[in-house]
């Protein structure tokens, strides 16, 4: 997308190093990045910035993905059928039931985190 788009994108992408051994289910922020591009940059060809980090935060992966584009509406978000999100949703269950995504919009910035408690990942360390 960064060739494609060139200058109208940039991504920022940040980890601690307690997150780089954990192992999540393939493809779970990828839906979160073409969100942001179909439907905050796309629309009327505006600049956006993504960023994209991983965190271990109180015993927990916090996995977030944001971006500066057209901002979300969250009302139309519930109740509809949004695939994308809901297939996050459920990898998200099936890989730990306490896990789980909030969608927040704070000063025209769109928010996705998912939250995963450590019990269940698994750490290559460890192995």
């Amino acid at each position: 997308m960064k060739i494609r788009f060139e200058e109208r994108i940039t991504f920022y992408c940040e980890s601690d190093m307690a997150s780089h051994p954990l192992e999540i289910p393939r493809l779970l922020i990828q839906p979160f990045v073409e969100n942001a591009i179909k439907h905050g940059m796309e629309p009327d060809g505006r600049a956006i910035t993504i960023w994209i980090t991983s965190k271990v935060i109180e015993h927990t992966l916090t996995l977030t993905v944001q971006n500066n584009g057209i901002p979300i509406d969250l009302s139309a978000l519930q109740g509809s059928e949004k695939v994308g999100i809901t297939n996050v949703e459920n990898r998200l269950k099936i890989f730990h039931p306490d896990a789980r995504l909030e969608i927040n919009l704070v000063d025209d910035i769109t928010t996705f985190a998912i939250y995963i408690p450590l019990s269940t990942i698994k750490n290559e360390i460890d192995s």
